[in-house]
């Protein structure tokens, strides 16, 4: 059976995304739009950079994606539905200036932007916040690679001469004033269109991608700003496709929407898990979805400010097993850093940095401040091995320490620009980055790398008051 996947692209730099299923927050009075979802069936993904400790080949279960990406009309429905993703009402967080400015107006997209056209201009956030909003989630870069590897007439399209034609024309080409109708690209072989020539999408971890100015293998690089081993070199050098898209996403950051960032579109896809029940298991139900979250969306109770990092409804869940809010910390100057408990190297020297940090705090500053450390091991670092290091750290309780899940990570990592990657021997490849937040919850200070840059942080905490 065919199957397929997209990825839009604007050379001129337009980035698109995919997205796969997750819990549906979408209520009965939207109007939630219905794509045709096509299988990619199980296979293996090569990698393009990994260290000597990672995998040659990474395996990937079948799941399913939208045949085409996601088009104006079908985003004007999600920000009719969800007005905080209008373009005059996002947080400036969640989405930079150029969100959705191709736009005419916030609920009419306009002559620039027909509505059969891929939506572009729209950040990582709100990609992420569509998906859920439709029942899906963005896929994996091992996922979308998977996919967007398959030629015309094969499963690997490494040797499709016609592909290799299509693409680099597409590459070489200038973006066009107006985009072409989603879906109107010749099929791949699992039946997905416009994954090549016509725009770039957003991957749920593309901030995995660690190259110019945090990789490994980077000679130049200050090694101090970045947690991992050492790199092996890269595989398959003659895909330059795929480096140019590893490249791409190494130089973003989540709310990035314009010109100066790629802007993005998007496409839909469903996970492995869902995907597997439904070929193995045709008519089963899918088990109950958990509870409903609105992904990166603010918590309208609380009336956050605009630059507060606790709009986000991320749950984690402290060392002694309660649940815990990011908002819970708003009144109070804080330091936050995201580790993991069994790191060898740059964590505990992070946490050191902390504690060397608070000694310079003004007396009344340093009482009412807290120091934060969420831990991107969400296998291991439950909250009791979490207290457990507590203990051996001896931290008292001005220290917070909590675990979440997959999505609360990535979406904090990712607002903090913070990068990540797991390893195969379950280490953690990450940056190494202590953030200040004033009271409101808003960044007054980022230290990057291992040396120095305390004074700068007291003075910003203490600039921001208790």
């Amino acid at each position: 059976m065919p199957h397929r996947l997209r990825a839009r692209a604007l050379w001129g730099w337009r980035l698109g995304c995919a997205i796969l299923l997750g819990t549906r927050v979408a209520t009965a009075t939207d109007v939630v739009p219905a794509v045709p979802m096509v299988r990619i069936p199980a296979g293996v993904y090569v990698p393009l950079t990994r260290t000597a400790k990672d995998p040659a080949a990474v395996a990937v279960a079948a799941f399913l994606l939208d045949e085409r990406p996601v088009t104006n009309a079908e985003f004007l429905a999600f920000v009719t539905a969800r007005p905080n993703w209008r373009r005059t009402q996002v947080s400036p967080l969640f989405a930079d200036a150029s969100f959705l400015e191709n736009w005419t107006d916030e609920l009419a997209p306009g002559p620039r932007a027909p509505l059969a056209a891929p939506v572009v201009r729209v950040s990582w956030f709100a990609a992420r916040a569509y998906a859920h909003w439709v029942g899906k989630r963005l896929p994996a870069t091992a996922e979308w690679e998977l996919a967007a590897g398959a030629g015309y007439t094969g499963p690997d399209g490494r040797n499709d001469a016609q592909l290799n034609h299509d693409l680099y024309a597409w590459l070489a080409r200038p973006v066009p004033a107006l985009l072409a109708a989603a879906g109107g690209g010749r099929p791949n072989f699992h039946g997905a269109r416009d994954l090549h020539g016509l725009v770039w999408e957003w991957v749920d971890d593309f901030n995995t991608a660690m190259v110019t100015g945090e990789s490994r293998a980077d000679n130049g690089l200050e090694r101090d700003l970045f947690c991992g081993a050492g790199a092996a070199g890269a595989q398959a050098t003659g895909n330059y496709a795929a480096f140019m898209r590893l490249a791409l996403r190494s130089s973003l950051q989540a709310n990035n929407t314009g010109p100066a960032r790629p802007p993005a579109a998007m496409k839909l896809i469903l996970p492995g898990r869902l995907a597997a029940l439904i070929a193995l298991t045709v008519g089963a139900a899918p088990a109950a979805p958990a509870a409903p979250r609105a992904c990166c969306a603010p918590q309208e109770t609380a009336a956050f400010s605009r630059n507060s990092i606790y709009q986000l409804d991320a749950r984690f869940t402290d060392d002694a097993g309660r649940p815990f809010a990011l908002g819970a910390l708003r009144g109070r100057p804080v330091v936050l850093s995201l580790f993991f408990a069994s790191c060898g190297y740059a964590c505990p020297l992070l946490v050191t940095d902390m504690q060397a940090l608070r000694e310079r705090l003004p007396a009344a500053v340093r009482a009412q401040a807290r120091f934060v450390l969420v831990s991107f091991d969400v296998a291991r670092d439950t909250p009791s091995a979490l207290a457990r290091y507590r203990a051996q750290r001896q931290l008292d309780g001005q220290w917070i320490l909590l675990h979440g899940d997959n999505e609360a990570v990535r979406e904090l990592a990712a607002l903090l620009g913070v990068k990540y990657q797991q390893e195969a021997d379950g280490a953690f490849s990450h940056s190494n980055l202590l953030t200040c937040l004033n009271p409101e919850g808003a960044v007054s200070h980022q230290r990057r790398g291992l040396r120095g840059g305390l004074d700068a942080a007291a003075a910003a905490l203490a600039a921001a008051g208790p």
